[in-house]
């Protein structure tokens, strides 16, 4: 299941290939975090399933920078169920993690809007957890401010598109993004 599942999902990506933390935050999200350490326990980890694959997956391991690369050019007919599965659910809303507590929202607002027209933002505090959310007036902003932030360093792995509950509200309250 999980290996149809990142076929599809590399299939989707427009380089065919995704940093192996992306991969695997992906499937977490589509499968539950249970897969990833069924797979963790049983096989070592997900690059050593995904070189058990060489007819689907190129594996690059570089330090800090793994990638998965999908080196198939038709993939196996898979469920319906698996083939509607989507990288991320892409909103104009961004989830920031691991935002340093002295922060402001103004301090997030002011870096964000170097790069794209910000709507709102909100940051959210619970206990030692700082994160925030960063509204944008469209979803291609949003995804052009996440591309170019995620190449630096201090936002590397800190940035996703924000997703509602399973219970249909968001995650995020609109707060000043309204």
């Amino acid at each position: 299941m999980w290996v149809s599942v990142a076929c599809v999902l590399l299939q989707q990506s427009p380089t065919r290939s995704l940093k192996s933390v992306e991969l695997a935050n992906n499937i977490r999200d589509n499968l539950g975090s249970n897969i990833l350490v069924f797979v963790r326990n049983h096989f070592s980890g997900l690059l050593c399933l995904y070189e058990q694959y060489p007819q689907l997956f190129s594996v690059s391991r570089i330090p800090k920078n793994d990638k998965v690369f999908l080196v198939c050019e038709k993939i196996p007919d898979f469920p319906d169920r698996i083939k509607s599965l989507h990288l991320q659910k892409h909103s104009r809303c961004l989830h920031v993690g691991n935002l340093d507590p002295h922060l402001t929202e103004e301090d997030v607002r002011r870096e964000f809007s170097a790069y794209g027209d910000v709507k709102g933002v909100r940051i959210v505090t619970q206990g030692d957890r700082h994160y925030g959310f960063v509204y944008f007036n469209s979803v291609d902003t949003a995804e052009k401010v996440r591309s170019i932030l995620l190449e630096k360093p201090e936002w590397k792995g800190n940035i996703a598109f924000a997703r509602k509950k399973k219970s249909g509200r968001s995650h995020a309250k609109r707060g000043s993004a309204d």
